[in-house]
């Protein structure tokens, strides 16, 4: 049997819908591998993933189970394709990760899952998603998972990674190693910021090939960008309405 059929119970219908556009959708890289060269697969908490989905992010979400002999075959071509590219990859684990799988087939179950005869959520292992401006596809294990190459040539058609890094914390907290980059940060609970942000800064950043980490805890009445140079801050601006495309691309 390719797959195991899992029920998990709580919500509603599958929802997946593929991008429709011609270009390539972004797809973000993990912040741990820009600071430490470390390209690894995060172990999903409900929080994390909440606020990238929220922001846009563009990432994978892998479900496996230990025993699962399709997730062990599986597993390895995986990890190899995120440690060459250090893609943002959260994988949860049916026994490890119960609690945050729960909670993530509650907020998000009708997007994920279908329902089973008697009301519950069923999760295939292995399934792998990719979430980006809010659409979700899922990968069809049999079609693009058995093999390296089938798996690899199917995410480079139709993804481009750039060097964008999403966090939850403020940059500063981060040892940054003398890195350089342009840091945009908002206040993800103020809608008119969030707003701005996809509106008129996410689509520039998404034509940017520079490295930009984009963080969603600053507190204050506007989006900041600043530029870090050797790690240290080199320029700020606070955008709003009026700012100029040209002023955020140069920022950026």
């Amino acid at each position: 049997m390719i797959k195991k059929l899992i029920p998990l119970t709580l919500l509603a219908n599958l929802l997946v819908a593929c991008s429709s556009n011609n270009s390539k959708a972004v797809l973000a890289k993990s912040f741990d591998s820009f600071l430490t060269n470390e390209n690894k697969i995060l172990v999903a908490d409900i929080e994390s993933v909440s606020r990238s989905i929220s922001m846009d992010a563009g990432f994978l979400i892998y479900i496996s189970e230990r025993g699962c002999s399709s997730c062990e075959a599986f597993n390895p071509i995986l990890t190899s394709y995120v440690e060459k590219t250090s893609l943002l990859t959260y994988k949860f684990d049916v026994e490890d990760n119960r609690e945050d799988l729960a909670a993530f087939q509650l907020l998000y179950g009708d997007r994920f899952f279908k329902k089973n005869n008697y009301g519950d959520y069923q999760i295939l292992t292995p399934s792998l998603y990719v979430i980006q401006n809010n659409i979700v596809e899922e990968i069809d294990y049999d079609s693009y998972m058995k093999a390296s190459r089938a798996f690899e040539n199917y995410l480079n058609s139709r993804y481009v990674i750039k060097n964008h890094f999403f966090i939850h914390k403020n940059v500063s907290e981060y040892d940054l190693n003398g890195k350089s980059f342009s840091y945009v940060s908002f206040n993800k609970d103020k809608e008119g910021l969030v707003n701005l942000y996809k509106t008129k800064i996410l689509p520039l950043i998404n034509q940017s090939d520079n490295v930009i980490v984009i963080s969603d805890v600053n507190e204050n009445e506007t989006i900041s960008i600043a530029k870090y140079e050797n790690g240290t801050i080199t320029q700020t601006k606070d955008i709003s309405t009026s700012t100029s495309e040209e002023e955020i691309r140069q920022m950026l």
